[in-house]
């Protein structure tokens, strides 16, 4: 039959199969295949192309040296000659007695000292944004006037904002809470939008003193205030 070479990416129990004493009909690998190159050589199959998996019972296969070669960016394995099939170093895994792969203990300790530097790296990129963000609004004011320095305030609380929603993100993935957090982190890009709509609308209600020369649909806003909401 077919040979096929790949690294296994994922084992996983066999439940619905009754297992026997040698370790057979109990553990399910998943095998990303890799692409023939030629002489031995083996390689992952690039980005562009659709990756190929296959399942195979963990007795089914066998493990083959591999050496990666970075002048070929590919692994080359040992071949049998005339036929070119690949030989493994052994006719199968051990299975007697395996359970699996072993976990990584985790040190808590460490968890929780890289959250609070966590947070505190994340509160720290709030504050000093908010304190440019006022610091900006202030130079504004005294170069451009209340109205740019305004503007500039609020681009500046929508800044703040994105970084707070996108935070939320963050704080909650692989956790049960991973979608709310990835919707309500979301709004994050309402906040820029509307710092715009709202400065479009001003500019509509000014009337005779619309900044905006020429009115349009994509000509709301002045440059100057563009740049400074964002």
């Amino acid at each position: 039959g077919q040979v096929l070479v790949g690294k296994i990416s994922l084992i996983q129990p066999i439940r619905s199969e009754p297992t026997s004493e040698d370790g057979t009909n109990k553990w399910l690998v998943e095998i990303n295949e890799m692409e023939d190159v030629g002489d031995g050589y083996y390689a992952d199959y690039p980005s562009r192309k659709r990756r190929k998996c296959a399942l195979r019972k963990l007795e089914e296969i066998a493990p083959v040296p591999a050496s990666f070669v970075r002048t070929e960016d590919a692994y080359k394995i040992p071949v049998e000659r005339g036929t070119n099939r690949p030989l493994p170093s052994h006719a199968s895994y051990d299975l007697i007695g395996y359970e699996g792969p072993a976990a990584v203990p985790i040190n808590q300790d460490v968890v929780k000292t890289d959250g609070e530097k966590y947070d505190k790296i994340k509160n720290d990129l709030i504050r000093n944004s908010a304190i440019a963000g006022a610091a900006g609004a202030i130079v504004a004011q005294l170069v451009s006037g209340s109205n740019i320095a305004l503007i500039y305030a609020a681009g500046a609380f929508a800044g703040v904002a994105y970084l707070f929603f996108l935070g939320i993100k963050t704080d909650t993935v692989g956790s049960e809470d991973a979608k709310l957090g990835s919707n309500v982190s979301n709004l994050r890009f309402v906040f820029p939008g509307l710092v715009l709509v709202g400065v479009a609308l001003n500019n509509k209600m000014s009337g005779d003193s619309n900044p905006v020369s020429t009115p349009g649909m994509f000509s709301t806003v002045t440059p100057q205030q563009f740049g400074a909401a964002m």
